[in-house]
């Protein structure tokens, strides 16, 4: 079985079933799958039309093990993906330079300018208020923005981007790593900074304490 009698088609191979016998059968796509699918339909993110289901010969059988002798398409009666991402948890290298935050579901980050990186920044505490640099004599000790890292672009639950070197000196000047202040600081993203394949993004503002690993 699959989705889209013509290309692009989404195999169903990985996709899970329910395990007991009945007139209805209800199929779980996995996570990639899923958004693949989102990406071909007429709901927001996809092309405009609805996905077909194709299944083919000895797609399934009934009690008496006879299978299913023809192929066939159905149209699928599709409900849109209302649901906006979330992001969960981020970690950074204070030796690379390398944050990563891990979300909800699958991000679109193809191409990379649907992230929002002036709504993304590394601050020393939650607030909405830039703090006052208290060792190296930075302007500011957070990092306003993330403008001029570099994304890496692959549409994932995970995903990763590179800080200029200036941003990474200012990150680790807060933070609870050698260097730092003692505390760790924060990850944070402002409302519409994410987008997923549907075309959500994130109505709130999150803060995320952030997993420090040290500059060795």
């Amino acid at each position: 079985m699959y989705l889209n009698a013509s290309t692009p088609t989404v195999q169903l191979a990985s996709a899970t079933t329910t395990s007991f016998d009945s007139y209805n059968i209800t199929i779980t796509l996995t996570e990639r799958q899923r958004v693949d699918v989102v990406q071909i339909s007429g709901t927001p993110g996809g092309v405009g039309t609805n996905t077909v289901l194709r299944v083919t010969e000895h797609s399934f059988r009934d009690i008496a093990q006879n299978f299913n002798q023809q192929a066939q398409d159905v149209v699928l009666v599709e409900t849109p993906d209302t649901t906006p991402p979330v992001p969960l948890n981020a970690r950074i290298h204070y030796g690379t330079g390398v944050v990563m935050f891990n979300t909800s579901e699958i991000l679109d980050v193809t191409p990379t300018t649907v992230l929002e990186l002036t709504l993304l920044a590394l601050r020393n505490d939650t607030t909405t208020t830039l703090e006052r640099d208290r060792q190296f004599g930075f302007q500011t000790s957070d990092v306003i923005d993330l403008t001029g890292s570099t994304i890496t672009a692959y549409d994932d639950t995970r995903t990763v981007f590179q800080l200029t070197e200036l941003q990474r000196v200012h990150a680790l000047a807060f933070s609870g790593t050698k260097g730092g202040d003692g505390t760790a600081g924060y990850f944070i993203l402002e409302p519409n900074a994410l987008r997923d394949v549907a075309l959500n993004r994130n109505p709130t503002r999150y803060a995320l304490m952030l997993v420090e690993e040290e500059d060795r």
